[in-house]
């Protein structure tokens, strides 16, 4: 083997080394990332009621209607956390009564991946082309633990502004959450409410914005008649000034010959 490519092998294997260092690094944190989501799984029902849920903002929901028996709920500005127990299934049923989301009777959570809704209430808002209220369901396992938690668009307050005379405990709108409880028909009902307490600058920015509305620009502007006479004239003055210059050159180039 001629001597010049000794260095190679020798950076050839401490680069298979460092692969196998690596490789084992990736094992050891995929290893630590799946324990760490099967802790959090198993622990989801027994810590899911600590902290708060639903978007950032001055409101709340106040239910109407109690939990179904089996279940029971967390609701937020555009978030629901259920928590169902064991042998018992819910459906949620999507805006264009199709099925969205279930918790099984085993307690694993599905997304249907077919559902218009699901894909409408997303970060993007996109709807892929499958995605219609005819299609059959085809279930996306997502998580296991006996509960859910998902994002709905019909008890989230999306416009950019409130009537600046909103009191706190005021109902913005009421809402329903039709579901199947074991197969049985059941509409969640509430009410969105506003409470500055829980973000008062927010509070105050959404006030802001209805109490200086934005003024409106006519942008058809008609010209008056004087400025089209005046046009008139300084184009028939800048002719007859062109005219001028004109026989005074050929004036000037008479004389010259």
């Amino acid at each position: 083997m001629p001597p010049q490519l000794a260095p190679v092998m020798v950076v050839v294997r401490r680069h298979h080394g460092t692969v196998n260092r690596m490789r084992k690094t990736n094992l050891l944190a995929r290893t630590a990332a799946a324990i760490t989501f099967s802790v959090i799984a198993f622990a989801a029902p027994a810590s899911a009621h600590e902290g708060t849920i639903g978007d950032a903002g001055p409101f709340k929901v106040e239910m109407i209607t109690p939990d179904p028996a089996g279940v029971e709920t967390r609701w937020g500005n555009g978030e629901v956390e259920f928590h169902v127990e064991p042998g018992t299934e819910v459906v949620v049923i999507g805006l264009e009564k199709e099925e969205m989301v279930k918790i099984d009777k085993e307690g694993n959570m599905f997304y249907n991946e077919n559902s218009p809704s699901w894909w409408a209430n997303q970060p993007d808002g996109e709807v892929p082309a499958n995605a219609t209220a005819a299609a059959e369901a085809s279930w996306v396992w997502k998580m296991a633990g006996g509960s859910m938690q998902f994002h709905d668009h019909r008890f989230h307050f999306m416009d950019g502004s409130i009537d600046p005379t909103t009191a706190d405990g005021a109902t913005i709108f009421e809402f329903g959450l039709p579901i199947l409880v074991n197969g049985e028909a059941i509409e969640l009902r509430g009410n969105l409410v506003f409470d500055s307490a829980l973000d008062p600058t927010a509070a105050e920015k959404l006030k802001e914005n209805t109490a200086t509305p934005t003024p409106m620009v006519d942008m058809e502007q008609p010209t008056p008649a004087s400025d089209s006479g005046s046009s008139s004239g300084v184009m028939a003055l800048g002719l007859a000034a062109g005219v001028i210059a004109i026989a005074g050159a050929g004036f000037w180039f008479i004389r010259r010959r």
